[in-house]
């Protein structure tokens, strides 16, 4: 059969086609044979297939002692319109017997190379040690087996120059494909059959001019931008006008290898008027704080010879930038003045930030406040310039904290400056937490701008004076903890945070002094142990329940005393107190067995675990495990209602969790003889209700409907079936 030509059966070998250059490469086949190969090329337009051709070719791998010819040169280049491209080829081959021939495969033919074009591209050609007494092929050069000591042997080498012209600017890159082959002028078939070629393809992109001489001069809230058009400004048929704030364009390479997008700009204007060679930013739409500098970058759009006058080819970049003199906005303080649940308050303050005067005065500061890191943050104060303090009044300072940005707005009420980007700060938050071995565990966090050197930790014992007990060094990390030892249990102790840091920069205040909230506990352990694992399983034969038990591994139990068990008939309860158990007398993992007996309306439930430590610490209520009802239900199919006690009724003979919605008797003319809803156990006793005496023996019909009982909610079923009634 078929296999791929880089199969693993014919060796380590690797088949690709360059889909750019059409340059098909096999390296190396290793097994001889014939081979066949189909290329298929696609053509599009507006992203649908028009069409495609497929080129079958044909390989023959034979055994020969050759090597083929060499070809240095370029692998692609770029060129702007208008200017002179010149590049060198050189071509030899490494065998002493061989001859050397060197063409251009789209060189003459009409194909996408630059020597098709009007201002065609001129090939240059040096043959080393030429052959006498041969007549050259069209566009090939030979080349004798000899050398001259200068060059390697059998060498061809030259250059190619293409003065580019404006008209060649199109979106389709040119391409150079040289072909060099050895012995192939040779008549005996035996040689002919050794000839060996190589192929290089060199990929020439002729860049569009960008416009030139491109200024940026700032005025009032306005940046004026002016430039000239580019040299082939006959094909321009609009600019791009791109902005990026703190940082300038590094993608300005001769092959415009990164789009100003991709270099982080902003496209701010389209421009569509050729003659328009000026542009003015009036900074309305910038959406965030602006750096140390702006840039701008101006490329000119050009048409496609195949789309005259449709923008289709975007130039290389011009870029200008403006440098501003506006400092950042340095939060320096978000400290907790006051602990309270209603009327806590905290102290704000930031750095008077520098302002280029390209921004009209006079400015404000628009202060935003979020609660514990969630955003949007809400507008809290609206302050005039030379105001960089304010107290946040009437906060639950207790359990939350609190982030703070500040914003500048010129005189026209739009945006200057931001601390968004890297100067939100937020309170340092406390939490105190009795361990029960004497001691309190306290553990802060903060994420602020700056860098804290250092933390000291402030005491209150039993309501007196806060007196400092410790400083802990800061790590940069954004927690901490202490233990504080040594403490009586009959005292509540109080405590706050007061920290010391710095932004590092000259003229911004230094230290800066933040306090947390009061967070308060005593030292001894008010929290419970974490809950084991539960599962339970049922077993609808035993009618047994088996509530396995494992043990937390997070080594939060060292203290733990009992296992209180719980049952409730549904997940969501209310749950009651089954057994409680010694904690020690468990294992890692124990197994709990409870038995029902048949038709207990309880069988199904769930079960739910606590732990309670040596002080009386109760976990919360694990999450509910649960074991289902088991419903089953076989009929009978004959009884004798003769009054003598034995199988007097028409009833099921095994029925368990189930409920009776309704059961009718008919004849075997469809006459319904008893209705009954409810009773599961006493479906019929032999007498016609419509009359009220016995039905005569014989063979009767029932339908029944009843609902199987579930946890998740009931299922109804209905059966149909006979019963023989004998007399």
């Amino acid at each position: 059969g078929y296999r791929w030509p880089d199969d693993p059966s014919f060796g380590n070998a690797t088949f690709s086609i360059d889909s750019l250059t059409g340059v098909v490469t096999w390296d190396v086949p290793l097994q001889l044979g014939i081979y066949n190969f189909g290329i298929k090329v696609e053509e599009y337009r507006n992203g649908q297939l028009l069409g495609f051709v497929v080129r079958d070719i044909a390989v023959w791998v034979l055994d020969c002692d050759n090597n083929p010819p060499v070809i240095e040169t370029i692998t692609d280049t770029c060129v702007y319109a208008g200017d002179t491209l010149r590049f060198d080829y050189l071509a030899y081959d490494p065998d002493l017997s061989d001859s050397l021939y060197l063409d251009l495969n789209n060189g003459v033919l009409g194909d996408n190379g630059p020597f098709s074009v009007p201002n065609a591209a001129t090939l240059s050609g040096t043959v080393i040690d030429p052959r006498p007494g041969f007549s050259f092929p069209y566009n090939s050069l030979p080349v004798s087996t000899r050398n001259n000591g200068t060059e390697p042997i059998d060498t061809i080498k030259g250059t190619i120059i293409w003065n580019t012209l404006c008209d060649n600017i199109r979106t389709q890159r040119y391409q150079v494909d040289f072909v060099a082959s050895d012995n192939k002028l040779y008549a005996s078939p035996s040689i002919q059959s050794t000839t060996l070629t190589a192929h290089k393809a060199v990929i020439i992109r002729v860049v569009a001019p960008p416009p030139q001489a491109l200024t940026a001069v700032k005025g009032s809230r306005t940046i004026t931008l002016d430039w000239l058009p580019p040299v082939c400004e006959d094909r321009v048929v609009g600019y791009y006008v791109y902005r990026k704030v703190a940082g300038s364009y590094t993608g300005d390479t001769l092959c415009c290898d990164m789009s100003p997008l991709a270099a982080g700009f902003e496209r701010i204007a389209e421009l569509d008027d050729v003659l328009s060679l000026s542009f003015v930013d009036s900074l309305n739409n910038i959406s965030g704080g602006l750096g140390e500098e702006i840039c701008y970058v101006v490329t000119a759009l050009y048409d496609d010879p195949v789309l005259p006058g449709i923008p289709a080819i975007e130039s290389c970049a011009t870029e200008a930038c403006v440098e501003l003199t506006s400092e950042p906005i340095y939060l320096t303080n978000d400290s907790v003045s006051v602990t309270d649940a209603v009327n806590g308050s905290l102290f704000v303050s930031w750095s008077q930030p520098a302002i280029d005067p390209i921004f009209p005065g006079p400015y404000e500061y628009r202060l935003y406040r979020a609660n514990n890191n969630a955003f949007p943050a809400i507008r809290i104060a609206t302050l005039g310039y030379d105001d960089t303090t304010y107290l946040d009044s009437g906060l639950d300072t207790e359990v939350r904290g609190y982030n703070y940005r500040v914003e500048v707005f010129d005189a026209l009420g739009l945006l200057v400056n931001t601390s968004e980007d890297t100067h939100i700060g937020s309170s340092i938050y406390l939490t105190a937490t009795g361990s029960g071995s004497n001691a309190i565990d306290l553990s802060w966090s903060e994420y602020v701008p700056w860098a804290n050197s250092s933390y000291e930790i402030y005491r209150s014992d039993a309501g007196g004076p806060f007196a400092l007990v410790a400083t802990v060094p800061g790590t940069g990390a954004n927690t901490h903890t202490y233990q504080d030892a040594n403490l009586n249990p009959a005292l509540e102790y109080c405590y706050f945070i007061r920290s010391y840091g710095s932004h590092g920069v000259g003229g911004v205040k230094d230290p800066l002094i933040n306090d947390s909230q009061v967070a308060c506990d005593v030292a001894q352990d008010d929290e419970p142990p974490c809950n084991p694992d539960v599962l339970a399983v049922g077993s609808c034969e035993t009618l047994r329940h088996e509530v396995r038990i494992t043990k937390s591994s997070l080594g939060c139990d060292s203290d733990a005393e009992t296992f209180t068990l719980y049952f409730a008939n549904n997940v969501n309860g209310p749950y009651n107190v089954v057994a409680t158990f010694p904690y020690d007398d468990f294992g890692a993992d124990t197994l709990l067995v409870y038995a029902f007996s048949s038709n207990n309306p309880a069988y199904a439930g769930c079960y739910a675990v606590t732990v309670t430590d040596t002080l009386g610490n109760e976990s919360v209520l694990s999450e509910g495990v649960c074991v289902d009802y088991c419903p089953a239900l076989i009929m009978g199919n004959v009884f004798s209602p003769n009054a003598d006690g034995i199988n007097d009724l028409f009833r099921p003979r095994v029925w368990q969790d189930v409920r009776l919605r309704e059961c009718r008797i008919y004849d075997r003319w469809g006459r319904v003889m008893a209705t009954t809803t409810g009773d599961i156990d006493r479906l019929w006793d032999g007498v016609r209700e419509s009359s009220g005496r016995p039905a005569p023996a014989g063979v009767y019909y029932y339908h029944l409907s009843y609902e199987e009982l579930g946890l998740g909610g009931n299922t109804l079923r209905e059966i149909t079936g006979w019963v023989t009634l004998l007399r």
